[in-house]
């Protein structure tokens, strides 16, 4: 279902981009509602897809509300009339108050969000109120327009406010919500200031994008905080490994038939003293005996570490380390299963990065120098 959902999301994207463009060039009703009624589309979808994955079910109710409302304004706003916009008007109005309850229910209540609001709402009135470029023809829709940018700043100051949670659904709302703005801010350009062509391409242009982005915000929220973006680095991150990988310095490991041959690659590396990292039953049973007997015939020197457990942990690499550096070793040589070769691997990464803990060398490329002969 997952993938089918993300195909219509790519669909209706699609649809709306083609109709947008086309309202661009040519302004025509039909494509205003079938572009209202792509994003109307996605959220109706994602929502479905937000019940499905028993997600909290507060946001996916509000958020295809007010796609609703906004569709309705926008296919009532093409028509120029002063009663027409102010029913347009309100229709966006409550769309934005719906919004905004569901940010608030999602992410909570701070005053910051209110200050923030008011940091948007204050120049925004002022500009309104004060600028020359604007006649609106009348006291009545001067009003209008301040009493929506208030509406609105409580929406986009709530949404920017949230980005403080650091997750990628707070960061797409904050998005849509702030080219929402744009938009309405270019709307108000085009009919009732001085300059109109380029107003009104960029209020299309931020208009269709902003409510895709907040309809699809419901997959975000459907997906119990899953990073979607992090997500989406991560594939873009492995594909170009994947591309590196033939051009990266790994070296491939070099296979000993026997323990008796371990001593003499040692040597032709000239070294003096290993470290055998290992657990308690594999020495227990005394199956390093074997190898140390090697070493000490070849005259090698070795220390066993027999301290690892499975899944070796942090401290375990650090006592490695301390017998590793107070018997003055110089190679590892990891005895046993993945356990032992593991945190011979962690001993190596602390001596070749000894400013760093193991938790900061987790994942790819972390460890850029070379760690003693394994």
């Amino acid at each position: 279902m997952k993938k089918t959902v993300y195909l219509l999301n790519f669909l209706l994207l699609t649809a709306l981009v083609t109709f947008d463009i086309m309202l661009i060039l040519s302004p025509a009703l039909w494509l205003k509602s079938a572009a209202s009624a792509c994003f109307a589309a996605v959220a109706l979808v994602n929502c479905f897809y937000a019940f499905k994955n028993k997600a909290k079910k507060t946001f996916p109710i509000l958020m295809p509300i007010g796609c609703l409302f906004a569709m309705a304004g926008d296919i009532i706003n093409y028509n120029s009339a002063e009663i027409w916009f102010i029913i347009g008007t309100a229709l966006f109005a409550v769309a934005h108050i719906i919004y905004a309850a569901a940010y608030y229910f999602t992410f909570g209540f701070r005053p910051a969000d209110l200050i923030v609001s008011a940091v948007i709402f204050v120049p925004s009135a002022l500009f309104i109120t004060l600028a020359p470029i604007f006649d609106f023809g009348g006291m009545l829709m001067e009003i209008v327009c301040v009493i929506y940018a208030l509406i609105l700043s409580l929406m986009v100051g709530k949404a920017i406010a949230d980005i403080r949670t650091g997750t990628a659904l707070a960061a797409l709302l904050a998005i849509g919500s702030v080219l929402f703005y744009v938009s309405d801010l270019m709307l108000l350009l085009n009919m009732f200031g001085a300059v109109h062509t380029l107003p009104r391409i960029l209020c299309l242009a931020t208009y269709y994008p902003a409510q895709f982005l907040l309809a699809f915000s419901l997959i975000l929220h459907a997906e119990k905080g899953v990073n979607f973006f992090k997500r989406l680095y991560c594939r873009i991150f492995q594909s170009v490994l994947k591309l590196a990988l033939p051009l990266l310095p790994y070296k491939d490991p070099k296979i000993i038939e026997k323990i008796t041959e371990v001593p003499a690659v040692l040597k032709s590396n000239k070294k003096t003293h290993a470290l055998i990292v290992t657990d308690k039953t594999i020495y227990g049973l005394g199956l390093t005996q074997p190898l140390q007997n090697a070493l000490k015939e070849a005259g090698v020197a070795c220390t066993v570490y027999h301290g690892a457990v499975a899944n070796p942990t942090t401290d375990n690499a650090e006592e490695a380390l301390k017998i590793y550096k107070s018997e003055g070793c110089d190679c590892l040589i990891g005895f046993g299963g993945g356990s032992p070769m593991d945190c011979a691997k962690c001993v190596g990464a602390l001596i070749a990065c000894p400013k760093k803990s193991l938790g900061k060398m987790s994942g790819i490329l972390k460890v850029r120098k070379a760690i003693p002969l394994l």
